[in-house]
């Protein structure tokens, strides 16, 4: 399998050109392990990959990627694990450090009147930017990244789980429980049931 930990972009770097690569990521690979584990991420299958990098000349590089895998999530309702399919698509800069002029847009505020004199300002570009330096990118970390990008908002096994009984906690999604439903009682997640459990031993 094709690391994306050390990519050479000696021949890209500073002059047009372009470099395709294409593979599966190992998740039980060391590096990419760390990175799935501090993002709790439990990756079940190699996560397939196709990135296109593209030199755009003053050190700077445009990466369009593709990711797809499987992953075990929690559902929010009834506790219980499922299979998750991640597709993702995105785009990424990468400028050398000290960036080009026209790399970044900055705006230094300065004078009297303001509150941060030197302070640096951010604009909605920068926010897809990396910064490298010398001739290798580490294209995994921005892998794992993505893949967080993608996660659902809110997890749900499916669109019709019914969670956990309010009183039992019975999975309602096996089998009905005998419990007499509690009226004027909005729906409770899984976890603020598991809290309720707790503050009552």
């Amino acid at each position: 399998m094709i690391s994306l930990a050390n990519v050479d972009i000696s021949e890209i770097k500073d002059a047009p050109g372009s470099l395709d690569l294409s593979g599966q990521i190992d998740p039980e690979e060391k590096q990419a392990a760390l990175l799935l584990s501090d993002a709790r991420l439990l990756v079940k299958k190699p996560i397939a990959f196709r990135i296109k990098l593209e030199g755009m000349g003053y050190g700077i590089i445009e990466l369009s990627g593709w990711l797809q895998t499987e992953i075990s999530l929690q559902c929010c309702r009834c506790l219980e694990w499922f299979d998750y399919p991640l597709e993702r698509n995105f785009m990424v800069d990468y400028h050398s450090h000290p960036s080009h002029p026209s790399a970044i847009s900055e705006h230094v505020v300065g004078g009297k009147d303001d509150e941060h004199p030197g302070a640096v300002e951010i604009t909605e570009d920068d926010i897809c930017v990396n910064n490298y330096t010398g001739n290798t990118l580490n294209i995994l970390e921005e892998c794992c990244a993505q893949l967080v990008l993608s996660l659902p908002m809110v997890i749900h096994c499916r669109k019709e789980c019914k969670g956990l009984c309010l009183q039992c906690g019975q999975n309602l999604n096996v089998k009905e429980c005998s419990c007499v439903p509690m009226e004027k009682e909005g729906k409770l997640s899984a976890m603020g049931l598991q809290l309720r459990k707790i503050e009552h031993g």
